[in-house]
């Protein structure tokens, strides 16, 4: 294992292109031998599907409004379908700045999965560390205009589940 300086990306300004950009690259990284797809979005649905009825208490917290078929409804319908390799817990603090050289930590969790998952990720740590006004600039350094928000939601029905 190699020690990498740097500080975490928090503690940057102007820096959401940046990270985009950098997430861009993992995201572009061949999965075809990739042996590990635990958090692949079927494997994601699954494992939601099996903790549904203990988890829903948590889930009416966010989504008073909805039911128990129409959280089910949405979750079966709008999986995402895209395969990519993720960080897994792409996050401000797992980020570190050398001068102009980013470099990531803690990639336990690393393996096949959705963008989003790590777009999520990346979100609720930008509100955590207040930062962001920087994730338009985030989107632009990644390469997309905007997001899905159907896909956003799908991750947090799902991140009830991984807890």
């Amino acid at each position: 294992m190699e020690y990498k300086k740097g500080s975490p990306s928090f503690e940057f300004d102007n820096i959401g292109y940046q990270l985009g950009k950098a997430l861009n690259q993992i995201h572009q990284v061949n999965i075809e031998d990739c042996p590990f797809d635990k958090y692949s979005p079927e494997q994601l649905l699954s494992n939601f599907l099996i903790k549904f009825e203990s988890i829903y208490p948590e889930i009416q917290d966010n989504y008073k409004d909805e039911t128990k078929e129409s959280i089910i409804k949405f979750i079966k319908e709008n999986i995402p379908n895209d395969k990519v390799l993720t960080h897994g817990d792409y996050s401000m603090p797992n980020i570190l700045i050398n001068n102009d050289e980013i470099s990531f930590i803690d990639l336990g969790e690393l393996g096949i999965s959705t963008k989003y998952l790590d777009i999520y990720y990346f979100m609720k740590s930008l509100k955590i560390n207040e930062k962001e006004e920087i994730f338009q600039d985030f989107l632009n350094g990644y390469g997309l205009e905007k997001i899905n928000n159907n896909y956003i939601k799908w991750m947090d029905l799902i991140d009830t589940s991984l807890c």
